[in-house]
């Protein structure tokens, strides 16, 4: 009897240890435009949020300190007036903001650093760091911004406008401490000015800067959609060295690509979708490894089979077709053999038009409505085989708000993957959580129940602040609630 009762008792620890734990900040009603949310990061004195009243973060901000247990603690609201927020990141318990502000009696646009304390208030005024020539009036700025894994090192890159209409990148280190120089390089682009797009930015080790760069133009076949090529710069910061990597070729179109860095394997992964067909479909995945320690690239290809495909095709017109549309990379996660597991969904954007009367008059009226449909998250090894497969069916649609609760969030633990989401959101429905380990075995539940509360997340504000806490915004019953999960290792 008493072995019994010991089992039993281990049994309901073993399962108290393991289990995923939820914890609520108290619902408040938002004053004031600033509504949407960033997450800046979790300290030792809380949890730092950011909010804004549109996505180019300008006019005004607020920054937010919420206490460990989520309580909310106090704000503090900063007017940018001509400047706009490029990046705000919690560092060893500081709020480091930097943003690009424009000069107009010098005509250039200038980066400038300002840092404030755990209780939010102000421990240095603006500092500028480096500033950029202006192409016209109307030029703000192509600052982007990249800190390294341990933050103590900030990559700066930004283009000005040749003589003969070219592009001169501009690539610059400065050590976060001092905000002092370490590394400056400039060089000039083949392309014209007008078809130049900096899609990534990575700079993980703190020696080598990597960044994609798009040339836009039009596809090779007969008929000439709009096409963006491909190529990763590597910028080496010990001895200077600048190479570059054409993605595709001719016969071979790479999409939506997007850089991540596996540390287990010091390599840099460019991952996308590709087609052999059209820009505008898809046949499957690309990827690309670069060995920081060697400088050698390859490349694999990871074609979608016919059951995978027939699975994710929702409508029957598209029955005939070979290859995909509307798929979205989401997110990519390096796997410690060096594979990765890709996660991507189905989406997009339609447009209605509708005539209507007012006082009389006909004018026309036009809805955006917004479709997300099924998750494909897919595991690949280091020569880009398929191991396994899972295709969550989810089916989302909304009108004029930019897909605000629709989408996926997304966070990952050293065994698991946790993909959340609303479901039924027309009907006030439940949040649904999937979790899928390292063999792609899958399981799912009920997050929260509508029955309880009306909770919507907000996924594209969630948040992953540690390696097992993911902090999600959510809409609680007409008010703003934060939900941190806390999970298993």
């Amino acid at each position: 009897m008493l072995k019994r009762f010991a089992c039993t008792i281990l049994m309901i620890v073993s399962l108290y240890c393991g289990a995923q734990e939820m914890e609520w900040s108290n619902p408040r009603k938002l004053k004031g435009s600033a509504t949407f949310t960033y997450i800046m990061g979790e300290g030792d004195n809380g949890v730092y949020l950011l909010r804004y009243r549109n996505r180019f973060f300008s006019r005004q901000i607020i920054l937010e300190r919420y206490r460990e247990k989520l309580g909310y603690a106090d704000s503090r609201t900063l007017r940018l007036k001509k400047a706009r927020l490029l990046s705000a990141e919690l560092i060893n318990n500081e709020l480091v903001l930097i943003k690009s502000q424009y000069q107009r009696e010098e005509a250039y646009n200038e980066l400038k650093v300002q840092k404030f304390d755990e209780n939010i208030e102000l421990l240095t005024e603006s500092i500028p760091i480096c500033r950029s020539r202006i192409a016209d009036y109307y030029d703000k700025g192509d600052f982007k911004l990249e800190y390294d894994k341990t933050k103590s090192r900030l990559l700066v890159t930004y283009s000005e406008k040749s003589q003969d209409d070219k592009r001169i990148l501009h690539v610059r280190c400065f050590q976060r401490s001092t905000w002092k120089e370490i590394y400056s390089k400039s060089i000039k682009l083949s392309m014209p000015y007008a078809d130049y797009s900096l899609t990534g930015l990575s700079f993980e080790n703190g020696e080598n800067a990597f960044l994609l760069i798009g040339n836009n133009g039009r596809s090779k076949k007969r008929e000439q959609l709009p096409f963006t090529s491909y190529n990763l710069f590597h910028f080496r910061l010990s001895d200077s060295l600048v190479e570059d990597y054409a993605l595709n070729d001719t016969s071979l179109y790479v999409t939506q690509p997007e850089m991540n860095y596996n540390r287990s394997k010091n390599e840099l992964l460019v991952t996308g979708l590709y087609s052999n067909q059209s820009p505008e479909s898809f046949s499957g995945y690309y990827t690309l490894h670069f060995s920081t320690a060697d400088t050698i690239m390859r490349y694999y290809l990871t074609p979608f089979n016919k059951d995978l495909i027939r699975m994710l095709k929702t409508d029957r017109s598209e029955l005939a077709q070979e290859e995909l549309e509307d798929m979205t990379l989401i997110k990519v996660l390096p796997t410690s053999d060096g594979g990765t597991v890709i996660i991507s969904e189905k989406s997009s954007i339609s447009t209605e038009e509708d005539v209507i009367n007012i006082n009389g008059i006909p004018q026309a009226m036009a809805r955006n409505i917004y479709n997300f449909g099924d998750v494909l998250v897919m595991s690949i090894d280091s020569v880009g085989k398929a191991k396994w497969n899972y295709v969550i069916n989810k089916n989302q649609s909304s009108m004029n708000d930019a897909g605000y609760y629709s989408s996926i969030a997304i966070a990952n633990t050293r065994s698991n993957i946790y993909i959340i989401y609303n479901d039924q959101m027309r009907n006030n429905g439940d949040v649904l959580q999937y979790t899928i380990n390292n063999d792609g075995e899958v399981s799912y539940k009920i997050l929260i129940r509508s029955e309880e509360d009306y909770v919507s997340v907000i996924p594209g504000e969630a948040k992953q602040i540690a390696y097992n806490k993911l902090l999600l915004p959510t809409n609680k019953d007409r008010r703003f609630a934060l939900l941190k999960l806390i999970y298993p290792n």
